[in-house]
């Protein structure tokens, strides 16, 4: 069963997803019968909702609320295999069910900005990180 999906190059799809042989994680499927490699970092745990940077060498994701409503925006060096959590917010129990309000995290075209909804604050926001010069 694969869940959230993004599109990496031409010819790779990362996805969280459920195969025969492993549990939920996130793999990179090679657009080949069988073909996939297993992620191999606790972020890839996380059934969430991907993004490759535009260069291709970052991919953002973030996490649902946890039991204490806090929510993540993590960010994850492919060319490495090391990440760091950008942001957790807490999220207003108001928000739940129908109102839930899911991160999102998307990229700028230049990399240099990370967006994500939120209701942190008690309202529903669109929020930016400054991503290069304050995280690496």
């Amino acid at each position: 069963m694969v869940y959230h999906i993004c599109l990496h190059k031409d010819t790779h799809i990362l996805s969280h997803a459920l195969t025969e042989t492993h549990v939920d994680y996130y793999y990179l499927f090679i657009d080949l019968p069988d073909a996939y490699k297993h992620g191999s970092d606790h972020f890839f745990l996380l059934d969430t909702h991907p993004q490759y940077s535009p260069d291709q060498c970052w991919i953002l994701t973030d996490t649902y609320h946890d039991r204490f409503r806090q929510q993540s925006v993590l960010v994850y060096d492919a060319r490495h295999g090391a990440g760091q959590y950008l942001v957790s917010l807490r999220t207003p129990s108001v928000y739940r069910y129908d109102v839930s309000c899911n991160f999102h995290s998307r990229w700028s075209r230049d990399e240099r900005y990370v967006c994500f909804d939120s209701s942190y604050t008690g309202i529903s926001l669109l929020c930016i990180i400054h991503f290069r010069t304050s995280h690496y």
